[in-house]
């Protein structure tokens, strides 16, 4: 089960995979170097959550084995050997028994569909936030987030209702980790200058929609850092516009796109990297838009 995992994982994105690699490296690296922060190790969960949600075997193995639930939670259990180790090394005693209970009930949770689908609120011009929204699962990142929010309450710390916004921003970011065909840049009828600019407001729009709930939220929770709130939430439509960007200037490349995405939300977490990743900014914009040029206007 695993290796076939591991090979739907691969086969037809390599990207988001990355992306998530280097979060969770920056991750890692973080809570160790912060270990009152050893409660942010229990995002891995959302890739748990994600895959049961999307697996197709479960049927299959109910059916063909009795013991299906022992193995994969078993399944479950050592591809989350990284967060449960870094909290065995914090001795987060409880944080791990907490840990292992919540992947038992993931493992345990039945897949079902909903009967009522309720209308996405994107525009039809652009069919691929509709498309991937469905195909990526983003309401995953987005409950994720929401969940963030109690514990953020309970312990009266801002810090973990700051992260659920870098856990949304990487999930609408991966929208732009997938490419249309060539030739339907070629048929744009448009100029490549305004169908870029039409992109980017899309963007910006249909990410700021999805931020401002949660913004709202976290400004309900915590009013007196409203500024701070209010930075992120433009700040995180600013990067989901990168990612934008990132896929014209590095269309043949979704490996060196998802390098520099994931140094740009490591900029947040380091300020070091900030410079960096402004020059990588500038360097991709003229890039985008040279391609683009190329493409369209050709």
């Amino acid at each position: 089960m695993l290796v076939v995992r591991y090979r739907k994982l691969y086969q037809t994105d390599i990207a988001l995979p990355t992306i998530f690699f280097f979060a969770a490296v920056i991750l890692t690296v973080f809570v160790w170097q912060n270990p009152q922060y050893d409660y942010a190790l229990f995002l891995f969960l959302f890739e748990q959550v994600k895959y049961h949600f999307s697996r197709e075997d479960l049927l299959f193995l109910k059916r063909v084995d009795d013991s299906f639930y022992v193995k994969i939670i078993l399944e479950y259990l050592i591809t989350s050997i990284l967060p449960l180790s870094i909290l065995v090394l914090l001795q987060s005693h409880l944080l791990v028994l907490v840990y292992l209970i919540l992947l038992v009930i993931v493992a345990l949770l039945p897949q079902f569909n909903i009967g009522y689908a309720m209308p996405y609120p994107f525009s039809n011009k652009f069919p691929e936030w509709k498309i991937y929204f469905r195909k990526k699962h983003l309401w995953v990142p987005l409950l994720l987030a929401y969940v963030l929010v109690i514990p953020s309450v309970i312990y009266q710390n801002s810090n973990i209702i700051w992260f659920g916004f870098m856990v949304i921003v990487t999930g609408l970011s991966s929208i732009y980790m997938e490419r249309e065909p060539i030739y339907f840049l070629k048929i744009v009828r448009t100029e490549s200058k305004v169908f870029f600019r039409e992109q980017m407001l899309n963007a910006f729009k249909n990410s700021f929609l999805l931020m401002l709930p949660y913004g709202v939220v976290s400004v309900l929770f915590f009013f007196e850092e409203w500024s701070i709130t209010l930075g992120l939430t433009v700040g995180c439509c600013l990067l989901v516009q990168l990612a934008l960007v990132l896929k014209y200037a590095f269309y043949s490349s979704q490996i060196v796109q998802a390098l520099c995405l994931s140094l740009c939300l490591a900029a947040v977490f380091e300020p070091m990297l900030f410079i960096l990743a402004v020059l990588m900014g500038g360097y991709s914009y003229r890039k985008c838009l040279l391609f683009l040029k190329n493409t369209i206007d050709a």
